[in-house]
Formats: structure tokens, sequence, C-alpha cells
């Protein structure tokens, strides 16, 4: 008996010592899988405790929160729910919901990144972006100034960072929680430029031509997003080899996209490769009212496929716009193909 009451006094003893987690999660439940653009975080916490959801600080009144968050289309959307005691515990619950929505979504985005580039001798990322519907704003946790036009800018050392890319987070004007993750391409891709074929970088010279072009209208480069750049690797690199993320740019002149491709070999085909293009733009950025997919040889030709909201899609060809379809059945694309950059 007197072994009995030992037992007893330390399991009490024990559960007294032991820690529970102060949140409670009130919805979502579970992870799951939504047609929908939001999702409704909800619960209560213990007297003091802070609340932040992938770093981003979340108001709590009256031991509650409360706060709808957007979701990224087309992709896992991974949110980190952390509290943070008075004593300076931290507890953590996560959530993944998958979003595949039923309609396109035109909800205004709440910042723009106007430019991502990497500083090498200062080893350094410098971020500059438009935040008119954010506000607050945050990268990897940090909370970034705006100024009075809106702009932000920060810069982050290469050396603190452990992942390939940056968060980026925040509260949008009309209170919506948002959270991205922005690929640093330029560093994850450098080492996939070195396993390439000798005559990889045959195209250089032109790429640098036709861009610089674009810069001269005023136009400008933009960084892919991580789902992007996944889903340029699941629809394109693997099924066709000579292309690497390196090779593609982006480039944007307010809701005008445009991508930038060389043509590597004869055997590539414009139509499949411009149809893969447009729906990776379309489903990530869903504003983007006018989308053109560049191609190049090595001439240097320029031949252009045109996709509005509007019209059906088109070619230009030499300065002369002529139907998609109608540019198939007439084999207009032969001559351009037959001048590849020869890299298999």
């Amino acid at each position: 008996m007197k072994y009995l009451i030992c037992f007893f006094l330390l399991i009490v003893t024990s559960a007294g010592f032991a820690k529970t987690n102060p949140l409670t999660l009130i919805s979502p439940k579970s992870d799951f899988r939504s047609t929908k653009a939001l999702v409704l975080f909800k619960g209560t916490v213990d007297s003091g405790t802070k609340v932040f959801i992938n770093d981003t600080p979340i108001p709590v009144y009256k031991n509650r929160f409360y706060i709808k968050a957007i979701l990224s289309p087309h992709q896992e959307n991974e949110f980190n729910i952390k509290t943070i005691t008075k004593d300076n515990h931290e507890y953590h619950i996560t959530r993944m919901i998958d979003y595949f929505p039923d309609q396109v979504e035109t909800r205004t985005v709440p910042y723009t990144i106007n430019s991502l580039q990497f500083q090498p001798l200062s080893q350094q990322w410098n971020i500059k972006g438009n935040a008119s519907y954010v506000k607050d704003i945050y990268i990897n946790g940090k909370h970034i100034p705006v100024n009075s036009n809106n702009q932000f800018q920060y810069r982050l050392s290469q050396e603190t960072l452990n992942q390939s890319y940056v968060t980026i987070s925040g509260i949008s004007q009309d209170l919506l929680l948002f959270s991205h993750r922005i690929g640093l391409q330029n560093i994850r891709y450098h080492s996939e430029k070195k396993v390439q074929p000798p005559n990889a970088d045959k195209y250089v010279s032109v790429e640098l031509g036709v861009l610089q072009a674009y810069y001269a209208m005023q136009w400008e480069r933009i960084p892919f997003t991580t789902i992007q750049e996944k889903m340029i690797h699941d629809l394109i690199q693997s099924k066709y080899k000579q292309y690497h993320l390196n090779h593609i740019k982006l480039i944007k002149k307010g809701a005008n996209i445009v991508v930038a491709v060389p043509y590597l070999h004869d055997s590539l085909p414009i139509p499949d490769l411009s149809y893969q293009l447009l729906l990776i733009m379309q489903n990530t950025l869903p504003q983007a009212q006018h989308i053109s997919i560049v191609w190049y040889n090595q001439v240097p030709n320029i031949l252009e496929v045109v996709y509005t909201n509007s019209n059906t899609p088109f070619c230009i060809i030499d300065d002369k716009p002529i139907d998609l379809d109608e540019a198939i059945i007439l084999g207009v694309f032969s001559e351009f193909q037959s001048n590849h950059f020869g890299i298999r």
C-alpha cells in the first residue's frame, strides 16, 4: 500500500511539472485541401501569450485571436502557429493546406517585388518592393519599414540564410494575413551551370541583347517565386532536359508579363512549351492581363507567342501577327527552328 501511495504521488508531481501548450487552435482543426482563397485561423491562448503565424505577430483580444489568411494557389501552403508565453517558452502547431481554386482569383496583391539582386562583393541580397496594400510587412520575421511612397528595401547577408528562399509575410490593409516564399534562384542554380555542356552559354550574348531591349523600354526583370520554380521544373525541366531555370527569364511592366526563352534545339515544340509556360504564369500571376512567351534564336530572330484575357493565342513572327493554330498548320516555325543554339 505504501508503494502504491508513493507511485500515485509521483504521477501527480510529474503532472504538475509538465508543460501544456497554452494554444488551443479551434480552426482549422487539421490539414485539408481547399478550393477557396481564404482560410480562417481562430483560437485561444493563455493570458499574456503572444501569437505568431509564419513569424507574423497576430492581434490577441481577451485571450482570443481571429484572422483570415490568403492561400497561394496550386500548391501546399504551410502555416506555423507559434506562441510565446510570458516566461519565453515557445510552442508550435503546424497546418498544411493544399489550395487548388475552382475559379480564377482576382484579389488585389498586397505587395510586389520590384528588384531582388545578389551583390557578390558584400555577399548580400538586396530586396526592393512596393507595399501599397499592406498594413505591416515582414521578411524572415523582421519588420520592414515602408516609406511614404509605399516603397520598401531590405538587405540580408547570404551568411545568415540557411535555405534558398526568403519568407515575406504580413497583414494586408483589409486585415488578411499573407505569407509567401520567394526563391533565391541565382544562388540555388549557380552550381547547376557547371554541369551543363560546354556550348551551353552560346545563347548568353543574344539573351543580353533581348533583355537590354526590354530594359530600355522600362520593363524590369522579376524573380521567380518558389512555386513557379517548382512548376517549371515539374512541367518543363523534368521533360526537356535542355532547360534549367537559369535559361528562362521573367520580365514585367504593369500587368504585362514576358517570359524570355532561348530556342536551344530544333526538337523542342514551341506551341507545347509556350502553352505550359502560359499555364504556370496564369496560375501564379492571375492579375496579368497580357502574357507573351518570347523565343529567340542565334540569328538572332524573335518569335512571340501572345496570350491575352480577351483574344485567342496568336504569334508574332517578323512583326506580323498570325493565329497560333494557323501558324502550326502552315509550319511557319520551321525557319526559326533551323537556327537553334544546338544545345541538347
